[in-house]
């Protein structure tokens, strides 16, 4: 775990070697910097973990269905669990994709986006 900037990524004080070697770039990609900014790979993580525990009925013992879609570039999936349901959208792709949301998820609440959200019918790398 590179936690810090400092020598060995803040994972021993010790001025000996680690027995496993440091990620070259221990000083940009830490945790600490991680925490720092909202829209980190750490922080995403972070609101995902606890939108599981706060929807753990529909994430945990839900039953998941793949919307099949044309477009094999993202994916489109629907976890349901009694009168709950989760839609969850990934674009896998570095460019924009077009996007269709079911009927029955239209107007409803975003509950977690690692981008900006916008009402459009492309979906963002």
């Amino acid at each position: 775990m590179q936690w810090d900037d400092t020598p060995h990524a803040g994972f021993t004080s010790s001025a000996s070697e680690p027995w496993m070697r440091v990620n070259d770039n221990y000083t940009e990609v830490n945790v600490k910097q991680q925490l720092a900014k909202k829209t980190s790979v750490l922080m995403y993580w972070r609101k995902l973990l606890a939108l599981r525990q706060q929807h753990i009925d529909v994430f945990a013992h839900g039953t998941f269905c793949d919307i099949d879609e044309k477009n094999p570039s993202i994916s489109i999936s629907i976890k349901r669990h009694n009168d709950k349901a989760a839609l969850v959208i990934c674009n896998f792709t570095s460019s924009q994709q077009p996007l269709s949301i079911p009927q029955e998820f239209k107007g409803r609440e975003l509950l977690l986006s690692n981008v900006d959200h916008s009402e459009t019918s492309m979906l963002a790398p």
